[in-house]
């Protein structure tokens, strides 16, 4: 359908997602072509660092700005309870990001926890470290739906294979539409 065409059509490869607390860069992820992002650790400095503010940044690979938001921490964070107070494992879930963050733009940053060794369809998004901006938290099941961006590297952190999303590719660390939202629920294309 419309969604997968527009999908194809968004860069990735050489996009990049950079957090910023004021002109300081906490997190960069870059998405480049058939490589992956191994380092498990890959958010810790935004954890540690706990900024009160910070803005999201989404380039593609000529430097354009195609997402731009800000935030605010109003709580605690440790690497594996971010937005959620579950166990990592669990936060595949939705409903289980009790402290998701309403960005300036009126989306949500749902940021899933270190240490999670979940797998299948649903469950990839908890195995290591995962950012998710989605229209809505209020969806009573799933992360795989309504996401207007996704940040996760290519495999599970503990099993060292491909995450099991339909079409999932070293290409698609990094997947966004350009003023859309899209799906990985109920095993759809991604592509």
């Amino acid at each position: 359908g419309d969604v997968v065409e527009e999908i194809q059509r968004t860069p990735r490869i050489g996009s990049g997602v950079v957090f910023f607390d004021g002109s300081k860069k906490l997190l960069e992820f870059v998405n480049s072509s058939g490589s992956e992002k191994t380092d498990k650790d890959w958010l810790d400095n935004f954890v540690n660092k706990s900024p009160k503010k910070f803005e999201i940044v989404l380039r593609d690979e000529k430097g354009d700005i195609k997402y731009q938001a800000t935030g605010q921490l109003n709580h605690t964070i440790t690497q594996s309870n971010i937005t959620s107070d579950s166990d990592p494992s669990s936060q595949y879930q939705r409903s289980n990001h009790n402290k998701s963050i309403q960005l300036s733009d009126g989306n949500y940053l749902l940021i899933i926890g270190k240490g999670g060794t979940n797998g299948g369809s649903g469950g990839s998004y908890a195995n290591g470290y995962g950012i998710v901006i989605t229209t809505s938290v209020d969806t009573g099941g799933g992360m795989g739906n309504d996401i207007i961006l996704l940040v996760l590297p290519y495999k599970h952190v503990t099993q060292n294979t491909p995450r099991s999303f339909k079409g999932w590719s070293t290409d698609h660390e990094i997947c966004f539409i350009n003023g859309g939202k899209f799906g990985t629920a109920s095993n759809g294309d991604l592509l």
